[in-house]
């Protein structure tokens, strides 16, 4: 089998945290390519660099997966200051 790892690291993820708060990329766009992550990790293709940034690197992959939720129409869970605040707390 022939599998293909895709390596994400910190400024992946600081740079998807810049386009959200910036509206280069929408909720629904950040959090398709967070799931896309989740698949990958489930089949064993992901890789989270720097290695030792691991667990740190997935919580953010994670919380980025339902910034598209939402409490009704045109509401979402999280604010941009959550991100922000979420993305200050870890370092991002």
């Amino acid at each position: 089998m022939n599998m293909k790892t895709m390596t994400i690291s910190r400024s992946d993820i600081s740079g998807a945290f810049d386009d959200l708060l910036s509206g280069a990329r929408t909720r629904k766009v950040l959090a398709d390519w967070a799931s896309s992550l989740l698949r990958a990790e489930d089949a064993g293709e992901l890789k989270l660099e720097p290695a030792a940034e691991r667990d740190i690197l997935w919580d953010a992959v994670k919380y980025l997966v339902g910034m598209d939720l939402q409490q009704s129409p045109n509401v979402y869970l999280d604010s941009a200051d959550d991100f922000r605040h979420f993305r200050q707390k870890h370092g991002f």
